[in-house]
């Protein structure tokens, strides 16, 4: 099943207990509008100030709201006005989970957003990192079979792995593969001996080369930079979407890409061969 085209983004902006700065009221006001956001997913997300700085333009958007008593921190997602109905929403694991059922008003089909905030590494060995994810992938799949009985699911946000990385790729975890075509055959294929066909679908492993031969000209491989002795690559590509098999091929790659400025502010600083 394809979806109608909706333009997301997502970010994590590392604001505090106290709000956002100024600086970053101008940077959200001006990316929805000059990108036609429908849906905006942010991480690490604090205070109201976000909502009315998402509303400074032309477009006006609607926080969804958990009716639990989760405190509403950590992830954020914010609609267009009037454009999308909510169906059914949880949020789980201290705010690292934010599940909703939406659909277009007017529409029949709905479809799964699951925007994540994943573990990291800091703090934690590979194996704990690893355990603490599966409980969140577990989550994503009980509310795919229990609560909205289908898998039209969008995973998006910070993943704080890259697309290589074994939190991804691991069948006993999330089970992300990197070609459409490897997943449309399995099913001509005979199922393998305690193969799991529970997959997903990354599209971005097509991000990973610093050239765009389609464009013509170089561009960003990654999301995050660092540079210390045990981190190789210094690019890394840890925010992201990952598709369900029956939204794959609603993917637009002529339209997806990593933003790296505002009309007034280049977010990239000059590169550094030091640890700090």
């Amino acid at each position: 099943m394809a979806i109608e085209k909706i333009n997301l983004l997502s970010w994590n902006i590392h604001s505090t207990k106290y709000g956002i700065t100024k600086l970053m009221e101008q940077i959200l006001g001006e990316l929805v509008n000059d990108h036609s956001i429908d849906i905006v997913i942010l991480q690490e997300a604090f205070g109201n100030i976000i909502l009315e700085s998402l509303n400074s333009g032309v477009n006006e958007y609607v926080e969804v709201i958990c009716p639990t008593k989760v405190t509403e921190q950590g992830i954020k997602i914010f609609l267009k006005k009037n454009e999308y109905e909510v169906c059914n929403i949880e949020k789980h694991e201290r705010n690292k989970l934010f599940l909703i059922n939406l659909k277009k008003i007017n529409k029949e089909e709905s479809f799964n957003l699951a925007a994540v905030h994943l573990h990291s590494k800091v703090g934690n060995t590979d194996r704990q990192q690893m355990w603490k994810n599966l409980k969140i992938f577990q989550l994503i799949k009980n509310y795919e079979i229990s609560i909205t009985k289908n898998n039209r699911t969008i995973l998006i946000g910070d993943f704080n792995c890259n697309p290589f990385d074994m939190n991804l790729l691991d069948p006993y975890l999330i089970n992300v593969k990197n070609s459409k075509d490897y997943i449309n055959n399995l099913i001509n294929f005979p199922k393998k001996k305690n193969e799991n066909q529970d997959i997903w679908y990354n599209p971005m492993w097509n991000f990973l080369g610093d050239f765009d031969f389609r464009k013509d000209k170089n561009r960003l491989i990654g999301t995050y930079y660092i540079h210390s002795d045990n981190e190789i690559p210094s690019w890394n590509l840890i925010d992201g979407i990952i598709l369900r098999k029956d939204l794959m091929e609603s993917f637009s790659y002529e339209e997806s890409f990593i933003i790296s400025k505002s009309r007034k502010i280049n977010f990239l600083k000059p590169f550094t061969l030091k640890n700090n």
